[in-house]
């Protein structure tokens, strides 16, 4: 199933110098990322035959962070082999500091997408939040569907890539996660996207319960009440993300599919390519 918000980047392959540090096992390593306290996080490079070369997104870390609980997460999630999730390639617990080699998403984050448009004085097209909303509940359904279900998912885990899809990247897998937990943690931040300042304040204060529906009812009913426009595709997106039913959410993608406007897509992936083009991690 295509996604709602896929929009073709044309974009150079990337290209980063080596650094100092002297390489993780096989891997050559490149621009250092910023990310946890305890990780280290870093551009990586795989040198192959004729001069090609590979670039990957490395995370190293303590041994100690890696617990058996930890590293099953971790294999589950590598099995997960979808659109729009962040692939794994290799997995080491050989040395003091193990590391994960994944795939390299560059782009932006939600986060980041969100204080930009904030800086220009915009917000989203709802019918373009949504849209995104439902593309990121199809990453997290791929999990779900694998059973790697994981908590940790953050706004900059959502990662809209300069190849121009919706990206779901992992850190180092938090406890396992309830689907709702996993829900509220994408519908949040994404309606934000599009919401003025005072509904801002109303998703905060109702979406704060991951464990119950009701946030999710108050924030539907009160968004339809002063966007109309919104009538029966909102209610019913909420409703099709809280039942996971195929039939339900093939219905809502026809509703957003016929409300959306390429023109606002295309002046999201601009936004996007221009991020990229200052800061490419």
């Amino acid at each position: 199933m295509a996604d709602l918000t896929a929009m073709p980047v044309k974009r150079p392959p990337p290209s980063f110098e080596p650094s100092d540090e002297p390489p993780c096992d096989r891997y050559v390593l490149c621009d250092r990322v910023p990310c946890g306290d305890d990780d280290e996080c870093y551009v990586a490079m795989l040198p192959g035959m004729a001069g090609y070369r590979v670039y990957l997104f490395l995370r190293r870390f303590p041994a100690k962070r890696l617990d058996e609980p930890t590293f099953e997460r971790f294999k589950r999630i590598a099995r997960v082999n979808g659109s729009g999730i962040e692939q794994f390639f290799e997995l080491s617990r050989a040395t003091d500091h193990p590391f994960v080699a994944s795939e390299l998403v560059e782009g932006i984050g939600l986060g980041q997408l969100d204080a930009r448009l904030a800086a220009d004085g915009q917000r989203l097209p709802w019918e373009v939040a949504l849209a995104l909303l439902f593309d990121a509940t199809d990453r997290i359904r791929q999990l779900r569907a694998a059973d790697a279900l994981h908590g940790g998912i953050t706004p900059a885990r959502l990662r809209l890539a300069a190849t121009g899809k919706l990206v779901l990247c992992h850190g180092v897998p938090a406890t396992d996660a309830s689907w709702m937990q996993a829900l509220y943690a994408v519908v949040r931040p994404i309606l934000r996207l599009a919401a003025t300042e005072p509904e801002r304040k109303l998703l905060d204060g109702v979406l704060d319960d991951a464990d119950s529906t009701d946030g999710l009812v108050v924030a539907s009913d009160a968004l339809v009440v002063r966007h109309p426009e919104l009538d029966l595709v909102l209610p019913a997106l909420f409703q099709a993300l809280v039942n996971d039913e195929a039939p339900a959410r093939e219905r809502v993608r026809a509703m957003l599919a016929e409300r959306l406007d390429p023109a606002a897509v295309r002046q999201l992936w601009a936004i996007v390519r221009d991020a990229v083009g200052d800061d490419p991690h």
